[in-house]
């Protein structure tokens, strides 16, 4: 099985995408930083595909955790990320629209 890590993997979207994945015979690999998530997802998530689903709580913009997420998947699955798909992010309008240097 090919990991293929999904960045946001918790959220409305990328949940729904872990599921075809496991579906399709890809090993799914969630890396989230719950700001618009729970981890409760992933609870459901497990119940649903009947797998252990790995995961880790990391944000993107810290360099050095994103790049020990790639080696731990590495180590622990024996090949490399096989492709990312990315669905972190801000995004609401009014939020931004208060904090602007949060979504730049």
């Amino acid at each position: 099985m090919k990991p293929i890590l999904c960045t946001g993997g918790l959220g409305y979207i990328g949940s729904h995408t872990i599921v075809s994945l496991v579906e399709k015979g890809y090993l799914p690999i969630i890396l989230d930083n719950e700001t618009n998530s729970t981890s409760k997802c992933l609870n459901r998530l497990q119940e649903l595909t009947h797998q252990n689903i790995l995961y880790y709580h990391c944000d993107l913009n810290k360099l050095n955790d994103t790049s020990n997420v790639f080696q731990s998947v590495e180590e622990k699955q024996g090949s490399p990320i096989y492709g990312v798909i990315h669905f972190a992010a801000l995004k609401a309008v009014g939020d931004s629209v208060k904090n602007p240097l949060e979504y730049y």
